[in-house]
């Protein structure tokens, strides 16, 4: 996906709120935004909206020096979910089809992204999960490509939604192999290798990093030792917009888990900001998406 000029005043705003997340000081918070600015005129739009993001988020947190305001903000929300994993488990475990409940509730989790929904709220999301619905739903098409894949990658996205795909992992990982991939230096609330490791995620998987620094999955971009791993891997479980941003025009086998968080992917799906999404990759699988009505999707086999 090329970024899009709708994306460019979004990225200021995100540079305004990680300074904010940092500290109070307005002179602090005008430096990086007059930084911002004159960065991204240059910017190259036939990148993915992750990548440019990237680049002007780390040289905002160049300027600001202090990351220690985002271990805090992981690490509390890690420990609210870890607190309600019981009852998590025990909803899964409930259900009807416990792979389903599983993997909707990795999708709606990646609401608890703390810049750009501002949902840190476990309980929040929690109150209205098994009504949860994704706008675009091709579960179906999720199970039966799990049910041929022994080899399976699943790139994570934010610390506290990291347990609930650890419950969804325990439902993936009996027979077969499983590679977990945190970031590399992970930004704001991203997932990081000890992240994983402090969830118990190292007993379900192999723990990989892409060998690059930027948000999402720029193919382009990853070590030659991950690139191997990823061309083995039989299907991608993809979570959050910017991995979605980075692998929808690839050929990589990805299911995309993510909630719409920004104009530019809700105008590419023709949905809303705040819409779950539950989408096997489009130019992998041959399928397109197609609207039945305001709200309503359905996939279909041919070209986009």
């Amino acid at each position: 996906m090329k970024t899009g000029p709708e994306c460019l005043p979004c990225i200021v705003r995100l540079v305004l709120e990680t300074a904010r997340k940092v500290g109070s000081d307005a002179w602090l918070h005008k430096k990086v935004l007059l930084g911002a600015l004159e960065q991204l005129p240059g910017a190259d739009l036939e990148r993915t909206p992750a990548e440019v993001l990237s680049d002007t988020i780390r040289a905002t947190m160049n300027v600001l020096g202090n990351v220690k305001a985002f271990d805090e903000l992981k690490l509390r929300s890690t420990e609210r979910v870890v607190r309600l994993e019981p009852r998590l488990r025990e909803g899964i475990d409930r259900s009807a089809d416990p792979l389903q409940a599983a993997v909707r509730l990795a999708t709606a989790a990646n609401s608890f992204d703390a810049l750009l929904l501002g949902t840190l709220d476990p309980d929040r999301v929690l109150e209205g999960i098994e009504s949860f619905v994704p706008a675009v739903d091709e579960y179906p098409a999720f199970r039966q490509a799990l049910e041929k894949a022994k080899q399976v990658m699943y790139l994570f996205d934010n610390a506290g939604e990291a347990l609930t795909d650890k419950l969804l992992l325990e439902r993936i990982a009996p027979g077969r192999e499983i590679t977990a991939v945190p970031r590399k230096s992970p930004l704001w609330n991203d997932v990081g290798e000890e992240d994983l490791v402090s969830i118990g995620v190292d007993k379900l998987a192999t723990i990989v990093n892409m060998g690059t620094d930027v948000m999402g999955a720029p193919v382009a971009l990853f070590s030659t030792e991950f690139r191997k791993r990823l061309d083995s891997a039989e299907l991608v479980i993809a979570k959050g917009p910017a991995n979605f941003e980075c692998l929808e025009d690839t050929n990589v086998p990805a299911a995309f888990l993510f909630m719409v968080k920004c104009p530019r992917v809700a105008e590419v799906l023709e949905l809303a900001v705040g819409d779950g999404v539950v989408l096997m990759n489009r130019k992998k699988t041959g399928t397109r998406i197609l609207r039945e009505g305001k709200g309503a999707h359905r996939a279909a086999a041919g070209g986009n």
